[in-house]
Order: structure tokens, then C-alpha cells, then sequence
């Protein structure tokens, strides 16, 4: 199966829903887990000049994300939506993440993927409603994830 590790718009369903995937989400289908050796950051700049979360790379980090299963038929619709094509400035990587999921059981075979910001910058502006929104996400999944979230979140 696929998985993919949410770090904001797509902490849980309602906000993956905004995305044109083929099926509609409930909260039953998004998981807590924590994803180790990244950082959750405002990095990923687009071509308007604004900031969204995007993941770096950092051995001793660790944040929660919301892990739902992805159907292989929406991977190039969740890819468009997340900015990986040159449409939305090329602002992520999809990156496999599989080995670095915790408190979350994965079978044989299953693979998780996360976006990784391409191009990591501080510049642009950082919207007040698109934190509202990811900090509302994050809420959803309970009071300790959005401690949590906050807690592991960075500026850049």
C-alpha cells in the first residue's frame, strides 16, 4: 500500500479532500504517526512569493504527521495539488519516508512518501489563514497532536 506522511493541508481529511482525489476521506482514514530525521518548517516558497510547510532533512528532529493511504491512481492529482510540478514552482520532492514512520504499524511491503521542500527559503510571506487552517488540521486529530504540532513546528 502507499502512504503518505500529511505535515499541513494534508494533516487530516477534510483538509486532503481539498485536494481533487478520486475518494472522499473521513477521519477514520488518517492516522497519527511521527516521522523522525526531518523538520517541519515554513520553507517552501512559491511563485507568488508565499510560504508554505515543507520538510527538511534533520537527523535528531521529529514531528506528528497524519498518515493516510493514498490509491496509486491519485498520486499524479495529489502531486499536482502539493506543488511538485513545474505549474506550482516545482516546490516539493515526493521522497519515500517509509523507514523513518514511528507509532504506526506498516506491513511488508508498504511504502509512506512525504513532500520535501526542493528549494528550502525564508523569503516570501508566511499567510495568516493557511496557519489557521494547518493549526485547525492539526486540532482535529486532538489537543496532546496539536500541542505536539506547534511544538515541532519552525518559521524556517
Amino acid at each position: 500500500m502507499i502512504f503518505v506522511a500529511g505535515i499541513g493541508s494534508l494533516l487530516n481529511a477534510s483538509g486532503i479532500n481539498e485536494h481533487g482525489l478520486s475518494r472522499k476521506y473521513v477521519t477514520s482514514d488518517v492516522a497519527s504517526a511521527r516521522l523522525v530525521g526531518y523538520l517541519r518548517c515554513y520553507n517552501a516558497t512559491d511563485k507568488d512569493g508565499i510560504r508554505y510547510l515543507g520538510l527538511l532533512k534533520d537527523p535528531g528532529s521529529y514531528l506528528n504527521v497524519g498518515l493516510f493511504q493514498l490509491d496509486v491512481r491519485d498520486v499524479f492529482a495529489l502531486c499536482n495539488a502539493e506543488g511538485f510540478f513545474p505549474t506550482k514552482a516545482e516546490l516539493y520532492d515526493l521522497t519515500e519516508v517509509t523507514s523513518h514512520i514511528r507509532d504506526f504499524k506498516l506491513n511488508r511491503g508498504d511504502h509512506v512518501y512525504s513532500f520535501v521542500t526542493r528549494t528550502p527559503n525564508d523569503g516570501g510571506k508566511v499567510s495568516a489563514e493557511y496557519v489557521s487552517e494547518v493549526a485547525r488540521l492539526a486540532a482535529d486529530h486532538g489537543p496532546y497532536f496539536a500541542r505536539e504540532f506547534t511544538r515541532t513546528t519552525r518559521s524556517y
